[in-house]
């Protein structure tokens, strides 16, 4: 019966509790002993074993003395839940602490007041509005209640088609979504299209409706071929032929004749100064070739090509010889090309009695005496003669030189000698200078005149 008495005080005290405080029964509790947090749903704490309480709960607790709330146990009775020992253990239980153990005021959480947030919650079209008003303890209730929209529909028509019936579609911006005012299907209405017969196909007229429905009928038997001629001749490589077709692109050939083979007429290119010459054979398909080709080779004229003016080096002699015959003044026997500076005067002379060339030079002194010096050229470059003449009456010196290796220091050797005979060592050297003044005048000479050989050509290879 003592048992009993204490449940139902238990009970009672925990509903009272309950009504005192419904507001925030969401809150957390702490320890009133260690000050330790700990969930809404135990009774003590786990950290020190004291009975809890509830933040901004019974002003009582501010004292020293224990929490008398339903989250702690009794001083005066044993508790007979599952969670107290037997009232016959006079057992106070491990986990609660004297009274003179307890903290100081001062570390209690203050009283909680409500600080609520908002949240509305629109009406829809079937469904009310209203306002949820939220503390952070979380204490919650609803106001401000607003009636249900309505719906409120678009309308989209589906028109008939040929096999289908229309309707208009009722649609709310929630989703909700009914059909109605429906008409019948129109039914086909069909265009015609008619393919005309070909010659290996039938015709046939093609009923087509809008909706894409479509059938054929109305056949016609197709009409054959129609085939017209073209020929293709022979030509020299292709065979002749016969080409049918008939208008609907059919096409086949007959007829064939054999091809005619080539025709050429044969045309010749004469060889050129850097080209070869040949013969072209050409028939009169287009078809073409080559044979009978000669090397190519100058036209001399003179010992000068009349095609491109090159001058045959080999007569470099016989040109200058026909130059000199071409350009120069005919005296007699002797056709010379001069040139005159000062008192001297300067000739390349051509013997039309001997047929050969010399280079001449003739000095008059002051004293009326006269220096002749005359280079006789040698056709094959072997050797040349010199003749000196002082007074033009009896040749006073006759000498020979190698052109190829003669050079301005070469002296030249006498074989005759009809002067003074201690003079002969300096009549020597005269003759030697002025040699070497005739070869360079020639050089001079030809390069002016635009010749086309030098010295070097006739054998003046070393000066």
């Amino acid at each position: 019966m003592k048992k009993i008495f204490i449940l139902l005080v238990a009970v009672i005290m925990l509903f009272a509790f309950a009504a005192c405080d419904k507001e925030e029964t969401k809150a957390e509790k702490y320890c009133w002993n260690c000050g330790e947090g700990v969930s809404k749903t135990v009774s003590f704490c786990s950290n020190c074993g004291a009975s809890v309480k509830t933040p901004g709960g019974d002003k009582d607790n501010e004292t020293t003395t224990e929490d008398t709330t339903d989250t702690q146990k009794p001083a005066e009775t044993q508790d007979t839940t599952e969670t107290q020992k037997p009232a016959d253990t006079q057992d106070t239980t491990e986990t609660q602490k004297p009274a003179d153990t307890e903290k100081p005021a001062e570390t209690q959480k203050p009283a909680h007041t409500h600080s609520y947030s908002k949240r509305v919650t629109a009406p829809t079209c079937t469904e009310r509005g209203y306002t949820t008003y939220t503390c952070s303890c979380g204490s919650t209730y609803t106001a401000d209640e607003v009636s249900a929209k309505g719906h409120s529909y678009n309308q989209k028509v589906t028109a008939p088609t040929c096999t289908e019936r229309g309707y208009t579609t009722y649609t709310c911006s929630c989703g909700y979504t009914y059909i109605a005012n429906e008409v019948s299907a129109k039914g086909h209405s069909y265009n015609q299209k008619v393919t005309a017969p070909t010659c290996t196909a039938s015709g046939y007229t093609t009923y087509t409706c809008s909706c894409g429905h479509t059938y054929t009928a109305d056949e016609v038997a197709a009409k054959g071929h129609s085939h017209s001629k073209n020929v293709t001749p022979p030509t020299c490589t292709e065979r002749g032929y016969t080409t049918y077709t008939c208008s609907c692109g059919s096409t086949y050939t007959a007829d064939e004749v054999v091809a005619k083979g080539h025709s050429h007429t044969p045309s010749v290119t004469p060889p050129t100064c850097t080209e070869r010459g040949y013969t072209t054979y050409i028939c009169s398909c287009g078809d073409t070739y080559r044979d009978n080709y000669t090397n190519p080779s100058h036209n001399y004229s003179n010992y000068k090509c009349t095609r491109c003016g090159t001058i045959d080096k080999s007569h470099a002699y016989d040109y200058l010889m026909a130059w000199v015959i071409e350009h120069g003044t005919t005296n007699g026997t002797y056709t010379k090309f001069n040139y005159i500076s000062g008192s001297n005067t300067y000739a390349i002379s051509y013997s039309s009695q001997y047929n050969n060339l010399s280079v001449d030079k003739y000095s008059v002194q002051s004293g009326g005496g006269k220096y002749i010096t005359s280079l006789q050229l040698d056709s094959n470059f072997y050797g040349c003669t010199v003749f000196w003449d002082i007074d033009d009456t009896e040749t006073e010196m006759c000498g020979y030189i190698n052109p190829s290796i003669f050079t301005s220091n070469t002296a030249i050797s006498y074989t005759v000698y009809n002067g003074d005979p201690s003079l002969k060592s300096s009549m020597a050297e005269l003759s030697r200078a002025s040699v070497c003044e005739l070869i360079a005048w020639l050089e001079w000479c030809l390069v002016t005149n635009n010749v086309g050989v030098t010295i070097k050509d006739l054998g003046f290879t070393s000066f």
